[in-house]
């Protein structure tokens, strides 16, 4: 079932699953890989069923952290915001390092006006891991904010740390034209081309970027 899922194949993977589970349920691991199966085939009702299952067991803190993990991602589908942000409490009360749940909280927390909500808890989330995808999340909520000048610091930062992260670049690109820093985010997507020429989207970015096109 793992197999398969990695390489894309989730109804052979569905399969597979659906056999553990109906053989041993209480094999923790494969039946959250089987509500994720199940929900990939929009099989969410299945998928919240097991889910139950899960949360009903004696489960360990990790496996816990999961499975709310994925009731929120169900939640979410269906609308339900302020649902899916109690399962990513949940889930983050069971494992306090759980990165994923503190990113999608934070996103549930601006999407609600919860600003300085959203921003804290991301930047929570880089006491336990500093990347450039939280850097660069963190300058997008200050981007959100209207705070821009702060925005392009965080954009930054996420490309000091690792500077072909796309993402990053067109958030500084974007930022650098705003702000009127035009020439230093010229300078990012360069480096980028240096070693990517192939890359349509930030050729033609260069070639826009100080004409007052918005990216």
């Amino acid at each position: 079932g793992k197999i398969f899922m990695r390489e894309g194949n989730v109804r052979r993977a569905k399969e597979h699953l659906q056999h553990i589970w109906e053989k041993d349920p209480a094999d923790i691991p494969s039946a959250i890989l089987y509500s994720i199966a199940l929900s990939l085939t929009k099989e969410d009702d299945k998928a919240e069923a097991v889910l139950e299952y899960i949360l009903n067991t004696d489960v360990g803190h990790m496996e816990k952290a999961s499975a709310y993990y994925q009731k929120a991602i169900l939640q979410q589908k269906k609308g339900d915001l302020e649902g899916a942000a109690d399962s990513y409490t949940e889930a983050l009360k069971a494992d306090p390092a759980h990165t994923n749940s503190m990113k999608e909280l934070a996103l549930i927390y601006m999407e609600t006006g919860r600003q300085d909500e959203g921003l804290a808890m991301m930047k929570s989330r880089l006491s336990v891991l500093v990347n450039e995808e939280t850097l660069n999340d963190v300058g997008v909520i200050y981007w959100l904010l209207g705070q821009k000048e702060e925005a392009y610091k965080w954009f930054a930062s996420a490309l000091e740390n690792n500077p072909f992260y796309k993402s990053a670049i067109l958030n500084i690109a974007a930022a650098g034209e705003e702000i009127g820093r035009v020439s230093e985010a010229r300078e990012y997507v360069l480096k980028f081309l240096t070693y990517h020429p192939e890359d349509a989207d930030l050729r033609g970015l260069l070639t826009n970027l100080g004409q007052g096109v918005k990216v």
